[in-house]
């Protein structure tokens, strides 16, 4: 772990990061491809798009780090960040349900299900339902459930 680069990140300093990147720098250890993960959910969890979309440029993310970044900004209600991230390839498909549905975007829980993710694993739909005012989530469940019939699980 880059110490030097997690605190940048976390203070939100865009130009001192690209300098440490363009000084050679790795955000990630070649021997450990996943050891940048945490540098891109601090990233995500700060909130600083720019930052994160620095981060995103500046190397190529597994799935699991993109993933864990992506349920990070959904967590946070942040879909200026999910959007970014889902830009650069996060599959939303590999996040929870609940984190999509909690953005009350229904393109996002359309688009969740198109990848196919899995709205029953864990009963996230029924969480959901329990959670939130159910009316515009059982709208959205007869609009997709002949099409997506995990939604009935």
């Amino acid at each position: 772990m880059h110490f030097a680069a997690l605190d940048l990140i976390q203070k939100g300093m865009l130009f001192a990061l690209q300098d440490w990147i363009k000084a050679g720098n790795r955000l990630r250890a070649p021997e450990d491809p996943e050891s940048g993960e945490h540098l891109l959910t601090a990233a995500t969890d700060t909130g600083f798009h720019s930052v994160l979309e620095e981060l995103l440029r500046a190397a190529d993310w597994s799935l699991g780090a993109l993933a864990l970044a992506l349920e990070t900004a959904l967590g946070k209600q942040r879909r200026d960040l999910a959007d970014l991230l889902l830009h650069h390839g996060a599959p939303i498909a590999r996040v929870n349900f609940f984190s999509v549905c909690q953005t009350f975007s229904f393109d996002l829980m359309e688009r969740f299900l198109r990848e196919g993710g899995n709205p029953s694993h864990e009963n996230r739909f029924a969480e959901v339902l329990e959670t939130f005012v159910p009316r515009p989530f059982l709208k959205f469940f007869n609009n997709f459930r002949v099409e997506f019939p995990a939604l009935e699980d």
